[in-house]
C-alpha cells in the first residue's frame, strides 16, 4: 500500500467524517463548539475557527429512526 501526500486541501476523509472548513480561511474544523437540538428534523451547530477566529453556524438534518 502506498502513502499519499496530503496537500492541505479538503480531503475525502474529512468530508466523510463530517468535518467542516472555515468559510473565511478554509481551515479544517474538527468539532463544533456547541450543538442545539431543535424540535424537528435538524440540529444546529456552532463553529469557531481557531486560525482566523471566524464564527458561523450550520444546520444538519437528523435521520428518522427506522
Amino acid at each position: 500500500m502506498a502513502f499519499q501526500q496530503h496537500d492541505g486541501g479538503s480531503s475525502q476523509f474529512a468530508e466523510f467524517m463530517g468535518f467542516r472548513s472555515c468559510p473565511k480561511c478554509g481551515e479544517t474544523l474538527f468539532a463544533a463548539e456547541a450543538a442545539e437540538f431543535i424540535l424537528g428534523p435538524e440540529v444546529r451547530l456552532r463553529w469557531t475557527c481557531e486560525a482566523c477566529d471566524h464564527a458561523f453556524g450550520t444546520a444538519e438534518p437528523i435521520a428518522e429512526a427506522a
